[in-house]
């Protein structure tokens, strides 16, 4: 499973896409619901999560029951 933060658009969303071609388990951050929900419509496969990463203490919170995480991509 791999974490990658600001996907909504440029190098996030790159990876995820390149991720996707591997059939990679994506979980996808961003700040900008409609950016994520935009994704998930393309990529059906990923777990999206709206949290602005500069803000920790939200961060946490929102990742905290995401399971095991293998590999972070931090945009």
């Amino acid at each position: 499973r791999v974490l990658v933060t600001c996907v909504g658009r440029g190098f996030g969303r790159a990876v995820v896409i390149e991720l996707d071609s591997y059939d990679s388990s994506v979980i996808a951050l961003s700040k900008t619901k409609s950016n994520l929900d935009n994704l998930k419509k393309e990529f059906t496969s990923i777990e999206i999560v709206a949290v602005d990463v500069g803000k920790w203490k939200e961060t946490e919170a929102a990742v905290q029951n995401l399971g095991a995480i293998d590999m972070l991509v931090n945009n």
